[in-house]
């Protein structure tokens, strides 16, 4: 696996080569859909109290990122959690840790947990404070998406096209909804989305650079979600076809990757529990 070219014949110009407004053309897309959708997704949140899992995802994340604690709630790798918490470490903060400190592990309940984080997020702190910046974490997934889904198009179909999707992308009620609030789904959405866009690269374009981003988009999905543990073997199953009847990967450097991929996702996962 080297730096070859594309295997689909196509003639890529220069960026040096082309004109200036065409070199332009890229950032100012981008910019204004970045600008667009977190217009859109921070009108959206400021309107919007806390959804029903919105304190437990931000109480999680602040606890294992501020205190290393990972008992708030188990169910979810705290990746994102701890993304969307990274602002709250620069304001003061109440935490109470009685609750978690007195209840012990196989005597959890959701009551107790779900009346803990609305404690955390309305009586001991500002609900508003904590919220829109950890819901403004979210945002910049969602402008990272955009992102990948330009690039993806760009290079499938054209710059038309491309904007197009930046549309449609800025004006799904769904995207604007899920990436307004903190939640697991977002993370999930981008990285997964990244992961099989970087696995098309790698069948495109067979590099080390694109085989790493797989594995990177691949582990932090893992880290997000554990039902992300089904990627790994979607991955290893459109290699082996990549392989085999599209001959589009050598089967050495495409096993190679295969490892790769469940090495970083498993080292991933638990990196992420420190």
């Amino acid at each position: 696996m080297g730096q070859s070219g594309t295997r689909t014949g196509r003639t890529v110009p220069h960026t040096a080569a082309l004109p200036w407004w065409q070199r332009l053309r890229t950032p100012i897309a981008l910019l204004l859909f970045a600008l667009v959708f977190a217009g859109e997704c921070v009108y959206s949140y400021r309107q919007k109290s806390a959804t029903m899992d919105e304190p437990v995802h931000l109480a999680a994340g602040y606890f294992a990122l501020a205190h290393g604690d990972y008992r708030w709630d188990p169910e979810h790798p705290p990746l994102v959690r701890m993304w969307a918490a990274v602002p709250l470490l620069f304001q003061p903060v109440r935490a109470d840790t009685s609750l978690i400190d007195t209840t012990l592990p196989d005597t959890w309940a959701i009551v107790e947990l779900a009346n803990g984080a609305h404690r955390f997020l309305y009586e001991q702190n500002d609900a508003d404070r904590l919220l829109y910046p950890a819901r403004f974490m979210i945002v910049l997934l969602g402008v990272a998406l955009g992102a990948l889904v330009y690039a993806w198009v760009l290079e499938w179909l054209g710059f038309v096209p491309a904007c197009a999707a930046l549309v449609m992308l800025a004006l799904e009620p769904n995207i604007v909804a899920h990436f307004s609030t903190v939640s697991t789904d977002a993370g999930l959405t981008l990285f997964a989305f990244g992961t099989i866009y970087f696995v098309w690269r790698l069948c495109r374009q067979p590099t080390w650079a694109h085989a790493w981003a797989l594995c990177a988009c691949c582990a932090l999905a893992v880290a997000t979600k554990f039902t992300a543990v089904l990627l790994p073997p979607l991955v290893i199953g459109l290699l082996v076809l990549a392989v085999f009847p599209l001959r589009q990967l050598e089967w050495r450097p495409a096993a190679v990757v295969m490892t790769m991929v469940v090495v970083t996702s498993y080292a991933a996962l638990w990196a992420s529990y420190r």
